[in-house]
């Protein structure tokens, strides 16, 4: 299919070869402009709102580091109470209401208490390198994230070479991103 050019002199068909140079320029200069602005402005909105994603979601992230971190501090320098049968209690009141799970354990992840209800223990899996070395005293302290938990150990001075590690799972803070 040709498309006629009208012309002083009569309609003449246009050969095929310069149909395309013919729809090429039927878009003005101020049509191409206008589309390059928008292009340019929807390419800084996505660039916006992937910043703000990643701000949003760091800001989180340490948020709730930083809270486990605090509760973990208060849980470890509470004042331990004599309970049944000689045993220590640890009031774990910060980790209450929560999905936090514990466990005390020494520089080779050895538990040195019993947890009950036993779904508050840590699982054994989330305990690392990072959290050995705070119990057997070459850290301060650590946090990190691993197999979707937030994992920090700090200290726990009422056993001696030992590390209060805490866990809380991250996955409803990744449904809310």
């Amino acid at each position: 299919v040709t498309r006629t050019e009208e012309t002083g002199l009569g309609d003449t068909a246009v050969p095929p070869e310069r149909e395309s140079r013919w729809s090429a320029q039927r878009i003005s200069l101020r049509a191409r402009v206008t589309m390059l602005a928008a292009a340019c402005v929807a390419g800084a909105v996505a660039l916006v709102s992937l910043g703000a994603f990643v701000t949003v979601r760091n800001n989180l992230y340490s948020q709730l580091e930083s809270q486990l971190v605090q509760k973990a501090v208060l849980v470890a320098q509470a004042p331990v109470e004599g309970g049944f049968d000689g045993k220590m209690r640890i009031s774990a009141g910060p980790f209450q209401f929560s999905d936090i799970q514990f466990d005390i354990v020494d520089g080779s992840g050895t538990s040195h208490v019993t947890i009950t209800p036993s779904n508050n223990r840590l699982p054994h899996e989330l305990l690392g390198a990072d959290e050995r070395a705070v119990a057997a005293g070459r850290s301060p302290s650590t946090a990190r994230s691993a197999r979707g938990y937030e994992v920090v150990a700090v200290p726990y001075p009422h056993i001696d070479g030992t590390a209060l590690v805490a866990s809380e799972p991250l996955q409803e803070d990744q449904n809310i991103l």
